[in-house]
């Protein structure tokens, strides 16, 4: 019984760590490739082509946002100025349902790690 129990809980966590698979690959990708570096706003745009982007920031997380638009079920948002993003949040709500992804677990079988502070995920690469 308890190894019938392990086995539907590894598959049940794994299945969110699938899930948060392209959430994952978008905040990589939005990672400048040294400490420091900044991006611009057209460059994150072009980073993380799974999103869609709306023609102008509605107001989404952040009412600072500089761009906003939807990442599969996720809403995004990219706070500080178009020259000089300072974040991308993606976020999902639904009342009274368990969260269908495991971030954290999609950015460690990727290779990178992760820090959770309040509800937040932040990624940093290894």
């Amino acid at each position: 019984m308890a190894a019938a129990d392990i086995d539907s809980d590894c598959g049940y966590t794994w299945g969110k760590i699938e899930a948060a698979g392209p959430l994952a690959d978008a905040m990589l990708a939005a990672v400048p490739a040294r400490p420091g570096e900044r991006i611009a706003l057209t460059d994150l745009r072009t980073r993380v082509p799974a999103a869609r982007w709306d023609a102008r920031p509605s107001v989404s997380g952040s009412s600072t946002a500089v761009a906003t638009g939807r990442l599969g079920a996720l809403d995004a948002w990219v706070d500080g100025t178009a020259s000089a993003p300072s974040s991308l949040s993606l976020g999902w709500s639904e009342v009274g349902a368990d969260t269908p992804y495991d971030l954290a677990g999609a950015l460690m079988a990727r290779g990178a790690g992760s820090s959770r502070w309040a509800a937040t995920t932040s990624a940093r690469v290894k």
